[in-house]
């Protein structure tokens, strides 16, 4: 790309993507070199960027793995609002791997050059390409530091045209405070969530007792038991009134109120707990919401069960 601008052209080099820049000084171009990439560049005309490229390798990639993205790309242009959708999408889909870091850093970068610092579209790309880098860098996951840092960006959302991301960006605070043991900014995080789940889908709702849920898992590895149980215990019982006692959100919900319930030395009403849980996933009246599919977490279930009343019934033997 850069062979068809005159002048010097140079290029950058991030971890998957290549910025490359043209350096001119013709007035003619100037109209040619708008960007809002950066707004101190606007008094800089001379060198501007031109171009955001995969590197090869992931070009590549992109062909095999990815062919309607490629050709939206051929058909409509890399910068194109719904090329760069199925860029975010295919680093979404793959997320975990060095794949999805290179297609998250590509889309933000365009978006990013397309939408300036300050849109709420580059807003949900820094989102995707945080995701991608928890889910991939399993040696160092702090990244509380850029998650605070971009928070103001984030309230961006607040404005209702991506309902779930102020969601996301939470859920994201609170596994990368949970990775470092930061029990405290993980809670407040969940807080924060349980309140914006309230508003937007009701209190009792499944969405805000998942919510509850998480903040009792923080609790519980702070070993704050009393505290967790009772969020748990709120949560268990808004899934038997909106969901039943036999879907499959409710029992684990029952399972992790029963481990609560023996972390804080209660083990008869532990034992009730557990005994009523399925002991059987081919013969259950089990649902999961996908009517005539079984799912794999029945199975767990009941390993974990098991595991947990072998267990329950050894602290039962020592406390007598």
């Amino acid at each position: 790309m850069e062979d068809d601008w005159p002048g010097d052209t140079y290029s950058i080099h991030l971890d998957y993507v290549i910025l490359k820049f043209v350096d001119v000084h013709h007035d003619r171009l100037k109209h040619r070199l708008a960007t809002t990439f950066t707004e101190e560049w606007d008094e800089h005309l001379e060198q501007r960027l031109v171009g955001i490229e995969l590197k090869k390798k992931y070009q590549e990639i992109e062909k095999i793995k990815f062919p309607a993205l490629a050709a939206s790309t051929r058909s409509s242009g890399m910068m194109h609002d719904y090329s760069i959708k199925l860029r975010e999408e295919a680093a979404l889909s793959v997320i975990g791997t060095e794949e999805s870091m290179a297609f998250a850093e590509h889309a933000l970068c365009l978006r990013l050059w397309k939408d300036g610092w300050d849109s709420d579209y580059t807003s949900k790309s820094f989102l995707i390409l945080f995701e991608c880098l928890y889910k991939y860098n399993n040696e160092n996951k702090d990244l509380r530091s850029l998650i605070l840092m971009t928070e103001n960006s984030f309230e961006l959302f607040a404005d209702g045209k991506h309902e779930d991301a102020h969601d996301r960006c939470l859920n994201l605070k609170a596994n990368a405070a949970i990775a470092q043991s930061d029990w405290v900014l993980a809670a407040n995080a969940y807080e924060k969530l349980i309140k914006v789940r309230e508003m937007r889908f009701g209190i009792g709702s499944p969405k805000a007792a998942e919510a509850y849920t998480w903040l009792g898992q923080v609790y519980g590895k702070a070993d704050k038991w009393n505290e967790a149980y009772t969020l748990f215990k709120q949560a268990y019982n808004s899934y038997v009134i909106k969901l039943g006692e036999n879907h499959i959100d409710t029992l684990n919900c029952k399972k992790i109120l029963a481990n609560s319930l023996m972390e804080i030395g209660q083990f008869s009403e532990s034992e009730i707990y557990y005994l009523s849980l399925p002991t059987d996933s081919s013969n259950n009246n089990v649902n999961d919401g996908k009517k005539g599919q079984k799912n794999k977490q029945d199975n767990e279930m009941m390993k974990e069960k098991e595991k947990a009343l072998a267990k329950l019934y050894q602290l039962l033997e020592l406390s007598s």
